[in-house]
């Protein structure tokens, strides 16, 4: 005889994901890299391959001009676990990489819509899902990254968890 097992799954709610969210904490400085940026003129944003409802959160709680990241979806405030990738990560005509998935074309896109040269953005980045980016990028920084090859391609590299360590950068 055979016993069947089912995987027990709690489903949250966008409350508890971002209850949850908020127990994180951000780097060190975060807010003054971010108010010294805006202050020369810069468009803020986050690029990732983590889930929209906490990009959203995160852009509006700490003031963040755009995110792009993949979708959550729920249903009745509740995750139901099914995720959609935004069109913005996949290439196009105009991606300058190989990958059918990739931060760049996500990069490319608002570049366009904001009226941004490629060669006027400075990414941060730490894993090799961000070297695209960090490579074509007008200044490419790999911060914290456990990957010899993120830092291969960065125009600065920085060891120590602190955002602080940025602002002599964009000075």
């Amino acid at each position: 005889m055979y016993q069947t097992y089912r995987p027990i799954i709690k489903r949250e709610n966008i409350g508890d994901i971002l209850a949850v969210a908020d127990t994180i904490p951000v780097t060190p400085h975060l807010p003054e890299l971010l108010s010294e940026l805006k202050e020369q003129g810069y468009i803020t944003g986050i690029i990732s391959d983590s889930y929209d409802c906490i990009t959203n959160h995160l852009k509006n709680k700490l003031g963040f001009d755009f995110t792009i990241s993949n979708e959550l979806e729920f249903s009745k405030s509740v995750a139901t676990g099914e995720v959609k990738i935004p069109s913005f990560f996949l290439q196009d005509d105009k991606s300058q990489c190989k990958h059918d998935y990739c931060k760049l074309n996500a990069l490319i896109s608002i570049c366009g819509k904001y009226e941004v040269d490629l060669k006027n953005t400075l990414v941060v980045g730490d894993g090799e899902n961000d070297i695209c980016c960090i490579r074509k990028a007008g200044i490419g920084i790999s911060f914290c990254s456990s990957s010899h090859m993120v830092d291969a391609v960065a125009d600065y590299i920085i060891k120590k968890r602190d955002f602080g360590l940025l602002v002599p950068i964009v000075q």
